[in-house]
């Protein structure tokens, strides 16, 4: 059996879910191949980087004009322009690995692949694995042979979008395998973690730090990633506070922390789900995170910094005070408790469908 599994890095939680299921299927014995490929470069070799870029820009600098336009994109009904480029380049690459699976985790290389079995005879089945909580028309692909989706709200507007019931798994995001295997570490101080993403975009004001490092009882850590110079800031004015560079292992900083904050991307936030890690979020402005966010927020698991979006600072205090945490965990839990982790085999039974 070979499978293929196709990203982008339009952000990084395209390819994290990609790897993370890479992850699962490689602990397989009946799978002889599996191949994680940016689909985005290999379609358009010179222009990928113009488009990764236009985007970064497009959701950094001016997240509230990106947010508006978005979601009319989003629910276009008709066939992405890269669609049609990225079929063709489909035909090449599956003849190529021989595949007998195609995994998608953006929904542009789910419409190609809708586009290519409509043009090309094929046995190659489709995944598609829905990378964020939405109810966008993107990710609705009749061509799909499973569909991975994040929760039960997402199945039932699949299923009202005219998906086969039966081809949905509600999974969760894929996340990396020590999150499904977790176990927590207990501490003295309570422990507070701050992370932004890849790119380490932390909206909190310099306050909030002096405020929070001045407590004795709360150890903080910030997750810095690729920004050097909220780093070198924390390095040189608040020594007390643990400021980490870019590191693969987050794992091992949410076994010990007691309240995380963050934006809610889609793998972070079922990181924390697996991991049953409640969070404080920024106020989002991408409709991606913002239904991550309200969706965590309606099931009591999240609090959202509404009131005052630069500085959590009394919100902490509030939910320690008010004794939340546990609650807040509880159902984080309840959230992993309804979903379905074991979708190699959902994947795997593909191969003897007709």
């Amino acid at each position: 059996m070979k499978i293929l599994i196709l990203c982008g890095k339009y952000g990084m939680g395209h390819f994290m879910a990609a790897k993370a299921i890479e992850e699962q299927l490689m602990k397989d014995d009946d799978i002889e191949k599996i191949k994680v490929l940016d689909f985005v470069e290999y379609s358009f070799p010179i222009s990928h980087k113009f488009l990764y870029t236009s985007f970064k820009l497009l959701t950094t600098k001016i997240p509230k004009l990106f947010a508006k336009f978005y979601p009319i994109v989003a629910n276009n009904k008709s066939t992405p322009l890269a669609s049609y480029t990225m079929s063709k380049k489909l035909d090449k690459i599956i003849k190529e690995e021989a595949c007998d699976i195609v995994i998608s985790t953006l929904p542009e290389i789910s419409k190609a692949f809708a586009l290519y079995k409509e043009n090309y005879k094929t046995k190659t089945k489709l995944v598609t694995c829905i990378t964020d909580i939405s109810y966008f028309y993107e990710w609705v692909c009749p061509a799909s042979d499973l569909v991975l989706a994040p929760i039960q709200e997402v199945k039932n507007y699949l299923i009202n979008s005219g998906i086969d019931q039966d081809k949905i798994l509600v999974s969760g995001i894929p996340v990396k395998e020590s999150f499904y295997k977790f176990e927590k570490i207990i501490t003295d101080k309570f422990q507070l973690l701050l992370m932004g993403g890849g790119l380490g975009n932390i909206p909190i004001d310099k306050e909030f730090y002096k405020k929070i490092e001045s407590r004795a009882d709360i150890e903080t850590t910030v997750l810095c990633a690729k920004n050097k110079k909220l780093y070198q800031y924390l390095k040189n004015n608040h020594p007390k506070i643990n400021s980490i560079t870019f590191t693969d292992t987050v794992d091992d900083y949410f076994r010990k922390a007691d309240l995380l904050i963050t934006k809610t991307g889609g793998i972070t936030s079922f990181e924390a789900i697996f991991a049953e890690l409640p969070i404080l979020t920024y106020v989002p402005f991408l409709p991606q995170e913002a239904n991550n966010a309200k969706y965590l927020e309606k099931m009591a698991s999240a609090k959202i910094m509404w009131d005052n979006p630069k500085d959590p600072y009394d919100l902490i205090n509030s939910i320690i005070e008010n004794n939340e945490l546990k609650e807040m965990s509880k159902n984080m839990k309840k959230i992993k408790n309804n979903l379905d982790t074991n979708y190699v085999e959902k994947i795997k039974e593909l191969v003897h469908v007709k």
